[in-house]
């Protein structure tokens, strides 16, 4: 689940059917809807909700969404329901440690870390295309990366082990 928060509202964005489909649930405020991607091309995003159909422009970049939506522009984080960053490093349990994983299918842009390195909360990992979209992948924590199995140029699939974190005092050193 992502978590959109946005000038006193928030919404909670679900995939339907699994991750890399086209339909998601979207809870606004109590009120459950029916999202249905149409198409997605060069930042134009065309989109079903309950049966009306919406275009917008939108663009993701470092962990925040730019939206234009009838005329209207909203910029806001996107979240997942944890708290984080959509792509924070973090352990398939959710932690901050262990396996950091792919949410979605798409293809690795850059790797910025090498194995045995330092990084800080919040610094970029590497950077994933998904959907036409940038998505940087972020330490949850201060942590030392372990082994990198993403390299850039290389197609990856929801799931796959992008790299590994540890306790900074634990793991190999750089």
């Amino acid at each position: 689940m992502t978590r959109i928060r946005f000038e006193g509202w928030e919404a909670d964005i679900s995939p339907v059917g699994g991750v890399g489909g086209n339909e998601f649930a979207a809870r606004i405020g109590g009120q459950e809807y029916s999202v249905r991607l149409v198409s997605w091309e060069a930042g134009l995003l065309t989109f079903e909700v309950d049966g009306r159909t919406l275009s917008a422009a939108a663009e993701v970049r470092d962990g925040r969404a730019e939206v234009m939506l009838e005329g209207r522009r909203a910029s806001f984080p996107l979240e997942e329901d944890n708290g984080g960053s959509p792509g924070e490093g973090r352990s398939s349990a959710g932690g901050e440690f262990g396996p950091v994983r792919a949410e979605l299918p798409g293809r690795i842009l850059e790797v910025r870390v090498s194995e045995g390195e330092l990084v800080q909360a919040g610094q970029v990992l590497l950077i994933a295309e998904t959907m036409k979209m940038e998505h940087p992948v972020r330490a949850a924590a201060a942590a030392r990366v372990g082994q990198v199995h993403a390299a850039a140029g290389t197609q990856i699939a929801a799931g796959d082990v992008l790299l590994e974190l540890h306790p900074p005092g634990e793991g190999p050193k750089g």
